[in-house]
C-alpha cells in the first residue's frame, strides 16, 4: 500500500481546480451566456470581446463599438451597454449581410455607424436612428433592397459615398437641416424615390447621386451648389421638372442623360458651360434656354432620337453657334416669339435669317433624300402589321433616320394579305414625300368554312382542308360582344366540331384560319368568310 505523499496531494488538487474550472465554464456556456470581456479575438490590432450576440472594442476612452452580431432575432434593439461599456458606435460592415433582421433600433448615446454596417441587409425594412448619430459611413445601407423609410438625425452633416445605394424600395427620406454634403452615388438605384427635399445647407452633391431613381420627379437643386456633377439624374426617366439654382456655373457629362420625361430647363446666368451628352436622350424635351455666360458646350450634350427641341439664346451668343454647326433649332431668348423656320427651296438651297438682328445665319444647300427602298417587297401573312425596313440615304451617303429625318405612315393596314403601302415623309433638313409598295402573302389558303344551328344550344361547324396547315383556329362573336375570340383550336386532321352550351335564341359569329409553325414562327392563312347562326 502506497501512501500519498505532500506532492501528490497537491497535483490532485490541481486536477479538481482545472476540472471545476471546466465545469463552471461549460454550465455558463450552457446558459447561452458568456463571461464579462470574454476574449473572441482581435479586430484591426484591438482586443475584440464578446456579449451575447454581439462581438465588441474597447476604445481608449472606455466606450465600446460593435464589430459583429451572430443573432438570429428579426426584430432587434442594438444595446446601448455592454458589459459595463456605453456603446458609442457600430464598426464596419458588423451586421452585413445579416438577412434574419426586419427591424433594427439603434439605442440613444451611439454617435457613428461605421462604412457598410448593415450593407446587403435585404430584409431590413425599417431602421431607427438616434437622434445623437453624428456620423453614418459610406456604403452603410447599401443593397438594402427592402428598407422602405428612413429619417435621418439632425446631427448628420455629410451623406457619405453610396450610402443608400440601390435602395429600390425606399419611397422618401427625411435630410436633417444641417447638411452640407450629399456623396457620389448616394441614392443611385433608389428605383422607388418620389420624393426628396434637399435643405439649403447643402453646397455640393456627388456624382450619379441620384442616378436610375426612377420615380423621381421633381428635383430642385440648393442655392449655392456650383456644379452639376456628371451623371447626377441619369437615366432618372421619371423626371419631369429640374431648378438650377443662379450659383451652378458647371453642368457635367451626362447629368440629366436619358431622362426622358424632363420638358424644358432653364440654364441659369452665370452657367460657363455644358458637359458632352449632358441632355441626351431626352426625348420629350422641347425647350432649353441657355444664357449668354456659356462659352463651352459639349458634345451631344442635346443629342436625341426625336427632333423637338428648341435652344433659346441671345442674338450672337455661343449656344447659337452652338445651334447653327449641329443643325438644331434655336429661337431668341423671348419665349414668347414663335420660330421662323429656315427656308428650303427645290434645289436642296437652305436660308435663314436672324429674326432679331436680319444676319443670314444659314445659307447653303443640304443634300437630298437619294435613295429610297425597302430591303424586301414581300413578307409572309402573320396577322400582324408588318413594318418593311427602309433604306433612306441621301445624295452623299448618309443614313436617315426615322422620326428625324422622315416620319413613316400606313395607306393600308400592312397586315391583309396582298397588295400594302408605305407612306415617307421627309422631315427636318428634308422635304417631299414618297411611297413604296410591298406584297404579303401566305403559302394558306383560305377555308370553306359553313356553320349551322343544331339543337339543345349547339352549332355544327365544318371546314374543307388546307394543305400544308398543322391546325385550325375558330374564332367567335358572341352575343354582347364586341370583339372576336379563339373558342376552338383543332388539329390538321379535324373537319368538323359542335360548339356547345350556347344560349339559345342568340345569335353567334364565326370565322377561321389555318395555321403552320415554321422554324418556331406561327404562320396564319387568311380568314374565312363569317358566318352567322341563331341558335335554336
Amino acid at each position: 500500500m502506497r501512501y500519498k505523499n505532500e506532492g501528490d496531494t497537491r497535483h490532485e488538487l490541481k486536477i479538481l481546480l482545472a476540472a471545476a474550472v471546466v465545469s463552471v465554464l461549460a454550465a455558463v456556456t450552457a446558459a447561452g451566456l458568456a463571461p464579462a470581456e470574454s476574449v473572441a479575438g482581435e479586430t484591426d490590432g484591438q482586443q475584440a470581446y464578446i456579449c451575447g450576440d454581439y462581438s465588441y472594442t474597447v476604445k481608449a476612452d472606455g466606450t465600446a463599438e460593435i464589430t459583429g452580431y451572430s443573432g438570429s432575432g428579426t426584430d432587434i434593439t442594438v444595446p446601448g451597454e455592454l458589459d459595463g461599456h456605453a456603446v458609442t458606435g457600430i464598426d464596419r460592415q458588423a451586421f452585413r449581410a445579416k438577412n434574419n433582421i426586419v427591424s433594427a433600433t439603434l439605442a440613444e448615446g451611439m454617435t457613428d455607424v461605421g462604412a457598410g454596417a448593415f450593407r446587403q441587409c435585404k430584409k431590413l425594412v425599417c431602421i431607427k436612428l438616434p437622434d445623437s448619430l453624428e456620423k453614418i459611413g459610406a456604403g452603410a445601407f447599401l443593397g438594402c433592397v427592402k428598407l422602405e423609410n428612413i429619417e435621418v438625425p439632425d446631427g448628420i452633416t455629410v451623406i457619405e459615398d453610396s450610402t443608400f445605394s440601390s435602395c429600390e424600395r425606399m419611397t422618401e427620406i427625411k435630410l436633417p437641416e444641417r447638411l452640407v454634403y450629399i456623396g457620389n452615388s448616394a441614392f443611385d438605384h433608389c428605383y422607388s424615390l418620389e420624393s426628396i427635399d434637399i435643405p439649403d445647407s447643402v453646397k455640393e452633391i456627388g456624382r450619379g447621386a441620384f442616378r436610375w431613381c426612377s420615380s423621381l420627379k421633381k428635383l430642385e437643386i440648393p442655392y449655392g451648389v456650383t456644379a452639376v456633377q456628371e451623371g447626377l439624374l441619369h437615366e432618372s426617366s421619371g423626371i419631369t421638372d429640374v431648378v438650377l439654382p443662379d450659383t451652378v456655373e458647371t453642368i457635367g457629362e451626362g447629368a440629366f442623360a436619358w431622362c426622358e420625361n424632363l420638358k424644358k430647363i432653364d440654364i441659369p446666368d452665370g452657367t460657363t458651360s455644358i458637359g458632352k451628352s449632358a441632355f441626351a436622350q431626352c426625348e420629350s424635351l422641347g425647350r432649353i434656354s441657355v444664357p449668354d455666360s456659356v462659352t463651352s458646350i459639349g458634345k451631344n450634350a442635346f443629342k436625341t432620337q426625336i427632333c423637338g427641341l428648341v435652344i433659346y439664346c441671345s442674338c450672337g451668343s455661343y449656344a447659337e453657334k452652338y445651334a447653327l454647326e449641329n443643325d438644331l433649332e434655336f429661337a431668341g431668348n423671348d419665349y414668347s416669339s414663335k420660330i421662323t423656320p429656315a427656308k428650303t427651296y427645290k434645289n436642296g438651297k437652305i436660308v435663314k435669317k436672324c429674326r432679331i438682328c436680319g444676319k443670314t445665319l444659314i445659307n447653303r444647300n443640304i443634300p437630298r433624300a437619294s435613295t429610297l427602298g425597302l430591303y424586301a417587297t414581300e413578307y409572309r401573312y402573320t396577322g400582324s402589321r408588318i413594318e418593311p425596313q427602309l433604306k433612306i440615304k441621301d445624295e452623299n451617303g448618309k443614313r436617315l433616320m426615322q422620326n428625324t429625318d422622315y416620319k413613316v405612315s400606313y395607306v393600308t393596314d400592312g397586315r391583309s394579305i396582298g397588295k400594302q403601302t408605305v407612306k415617307i415623309v421627309y422631315r427636318g433638313k428634308y422635304t417631299g414625300t414618297r411611297k413604296l409598295s410591298y406584297r404579303i402573302f401566305s403559302v394558306l389558303k383560305k377555308p370553306s368554312f359553313k356553320a349551322k344551328s343544331a339543337k339543345k344550344g349547339r352549332v355544327k361547324l365544318s371546314w374543307s382542308k388546307v394543305s400544308n396547315a398543322k391546325g385550325y383556329k375558330i374564332y367567335v362573336k358572341e352575343p354582347g360582344s364586341s370583339r372576336y375570340r379563339c373558342r376552338l383550336t383543332k388539329d390538321v386532321m379535324v373537319r368538323s366540331v359542335t360548339h356547345k352550351g350556347l344560349k339559345r335564341g342568340k345569335t353567334y359569329r364565326y370565322k377561321m384560319r389555318a395555321y403552320k409553325i415554321t422554324n418556331g414562327t406561327t404562320e396564319y392563312g387568311p380568314y374565312s368568310e363569317v358566318r352567322s347562326v341563331k341558335v335554336k
